[in-house]
């Protein structure tokens, strides 16, 4: 009885130390969301690229996921890389952005006003390949019902986002 209590307490302590090791190991995806364009005429406010893109940068965070990068810093960048006015962050730019932040996938879009209906597109591209590794858009026909549709197009992005880490233990309950 005491050898199997002594075996037991040996592999506890393993596992402990095999899932606190990866635990310490693991590092939050590194992102960055650029300011969103606008595209076409008569919308509320002229910052409405910079409030969907911090709209869906509050999702990113709250998911617990993602490491985002300080608008703030970015802005700063960009800057540096005189990339700020509209059109100037393309997909090959994106690359030398991405290096120059430490992040993995670069997150950008559009937003689009045409007659009664504003449509967000967003974009997640890999700063490696500077490829675009998925894209998601929303429509509505109201500002008002925008917010929710961006925090929905986040969650999609977070599905659709590889999860990356080391298997510690499994069971045919868990993953850990």
């Amino acid at each position: 009885m005491m050898r199997y209590f002594f075996r037991l307490l040996v592999f506890s302590l393993f596992l402990s130390l095999v899932a606190g090791s990866a635990l310490a190991d693991f590092q939050k995806n590194k992102i960055a969301v650029l300011p969103f364009n606008l595209q076409g005429e008569n919308f509320e406010t002229e910052d409405m690229g910079k409030i969907v893109s911090e709209w869906l940068i509050t999702a990113f965070v709250k998911d617990g996921r993602f490491e985002v990068i300080e608008r703030k810093l970015l802005g700063q960048i960009l800057e540096e890389q005189q990339m700020v006015e509209a059109g100037l962050v393309t997909q090959e730019t994106v690359s030398e952005i991405g290096r120059l932040l430490g992040v993995k996938v670069i997150i950008s879009g559009s937003v689009m006003k045409l007659r009664d209906i504003i449509e967000v597109n967003a974009r997640i591209i890999d700063v490696a390949s500077a490829s675009i590794i998925t894209a998601e858009n929303v429509r509505s026909g109201n500002v008002n019902n925008l917010q929710p549709l961006v925090i929905e197009m986040a969650d999609k992005i977070i599905k659709n986002f590889p999860l990356e880490g080391y298997i510690a233990n499994r069971d045919q309950m868990s993953v850990v």
